[in-house]
């Protein structure tokens, strides 16, 4: 029968201890290597598995420190939500513990299972059903998986953690009893007490869960912002180059009907102009490309070798360079039709 309960006893804290880690990966990435997540799962095997008396402050000053440290180096994630959500689970499973080791056990159990501690040995199976509804609860209400919360919102989540932890510390540590033995009828408040640290965890997930949510739809609205502005401009752009390629027809027909050596003078003219040369930059660009990777060499043709003369103008204006690069790209055609004008209309 007692060797029925320890097995029993064994195989409660280390399916509660897989509980608590993975309750816990609802809130903080782990890693996915195996040596992490074995010492991570020993540390919510150790919080499980700890007895905690009121008036004994070794137990929980060893284990908590031990958890964070374990939580530190295991997961992932920045360094405030590691520690906050440490001490959360930390502060919850504690206090259960302390409730479950001075009340719910001697409530339950007489001293003469108290004397030979088979009584422990059966309250710490306790710990399974709460560490269920741990589970549960984290995993139907968690945020995305991928939620991201700020440091000011991290440092705030750890003041409020900072409250129940204390609240299960004060009492544990700070309480000198009388006698051997806890008298739980005298103590009644220092249950209200570690139920309302216990109770904590609910507030404190909601907290996280209802930031989670808040920072999402923020960055929701930037990306919606940022694509409005992205689509807006773009439309400017497009305007611009139609009005661009309306501006270059309407010259291209008034060239054509000037005389024959007016026109050839208006037409070296144009040629000479910084916008016609950017309608032509791409080809020349590509050409040179051709070259280098065919010769090692480049050489420019003669129109494009003064290619830098008007680049100071254009790198003040960007938006003009945006402009004439994309005309380049769409409208090469009318470029074509400006070259070839001269043998393309009759003499007049």
């Amino acid at each position: 029968m007692i060797a029925l309960i320890k097995i029993l006893h064994i195989a409660v804290l280390l399916l509660s201890g897989w509980l608590v880690m993975h309750a816990m990966s609802y809130l903080i990435p782990v890693s996915v290597k195996k040596l992490p997540r074995l010492f991570l799962f020993f540390g919510c095997l150790l919080l499980c598995s700890m007895t905690i008396f009121i008036g004994d402050p070794f137990n929980i000053l060893a284990t908590t420190p031990v958890f964070l440290i374990i939580v530190a180096f295991t997961c992932n994630g920045a360094l405030w939500q590691r520690i906050t959500i440490g001490l959360m689970f930390s502060s919850t499973i504690l206090s259960f513990n302390a409730l479950r080791d001075n009340y719910i056990h001697d409530l339950l159990f007489s001293k003469t299972w108290t004397q030979y501690g088979h009584g422990y040995l059966i309250s710490c199976t306790f710990i399974l059903p709460f560490s269920l509804i741990l589970y549960l609860c984290t995993r139907k209400f968690a945020p995305d998986k991928d939620y991201t919360l700020s440091d000011s919102m991290w440092h705030l989540l750890f003041l409020l953690t900072i409250i129940p932890l204390g609240i299960v510390l004060s009492i544990v540590t700070l309480f000198r009893p009388s006698g051997f033995y806890f008298d739980i009828f005298l103590h009644r408040e220092y249950a209200f007490l570690l139920l309302i640290a216990l109770l904590a965890f609910i507030s404190l997930f909601w907290c996280v869960t209802v930031l989670a949510r808040q920072r999402k739809l923020e960055q929701q609205n930037t990306f919606a912002e940022i694509n409005r502005r992205y689509y807006e401009s773009m439309e400017q752009q497009h305007f611009e180059i139609r009005r661009l390629k309306h501006d270059l027809a309407n010259h291209i027909q008034v060239l054509s009907a000037l005389p024959g050596a007016l026109r050839q003078r208006a037409v070296r003219q144009c040629r000479s102009l910084p916008i016609l040369y950017l309608l032509r930059r791409p080809h020349c660009q590509r050409r040179a490309d051709r070259q280098k990777r065919r010769y090692g060499t480049v050489q420019y043709p003669s129109e494009c070798r003064n290619r830098y003369s008007f680049a100071p103008a254009l790198r003040q204006d960007g938006h003009l360079r945006s402009v004439c690069q994309r005309a380049g790209q769409c409208h090469g055609s009318v470029h074509e039709a400006g070259r070839n004008i001269s043998g393309n209309f009759p003499e007049k």
